[in-house]
């Protein structure tokens, strides 16, 4: 029956007839495309102006090298050690993750942890405890392994 289907629509050029229609629907529609340099379009309330790095009062660059501009770079072309001294760099970060973490907490929070942070603690944790898996889990491995003809070591 999906020979059939296919044939009937080759033959009958439905998916061309389908695609015209649509050309045609579209054709004298107002147009929705903007001439770019030409033409703006509306601007977000938000939208703060073009991205450049900022001064401060006595001209020093406000650069913190978090690096994101590098990473995002797509023709790999900004290099953060041209522009600072990479230790330099590491005391600046340094310096900017004790301020942070130096901040007041919000009741009920006992750190502030920046990115990263959370998952190296994790990883030690299990290191040292072992991944934790519910029971229902660890019995699905045992019956997997079973059906396979693999032993599974006793772990309790």
């Amino acid at each position: 029956m999906a020979t059939l289907d296919r044939l009937a629509r080759t033959v009958l050029w439905q998916e061309l007839v389908k695609g015209f229609a649509m050309t045609f629907r579209y054709m004298f529609k107002r147009k929705v495309t903007l001439n770019y340099p030409y033409e703006r379009g509306p601007l977000s309330p938000r939208f703060r102006g073009e991205h450049a790095l900022r001064r401060y009062p006595n001209g020093e660059e406000r650069c913190i090298a978090c690096k994101l501009c590098e990473a995002v770079c797509p023709a790999l072309a900004i290099q953060i050690e041209s522009f600072i001294d990479p230790a330099e760099f590491r005391r600046e970060v340094k310096t900017l993750v004790e301020w942070v973490k130096s901040s007041p907490t919000l009741p009920g929070v006992d750190k502030i942890y920046v990115p990263g942070e959370i998952e190296e603690e994790r990883r030690r944790q299990r290191e040292a405890e072992g991944i934790p898996l519910e029971e229902t889990t660890w019995e699905e491995i045992c019956a997997t392994a079973a059906g396979l003809g693999v032993s599974v070591p006793n772990l309790a």
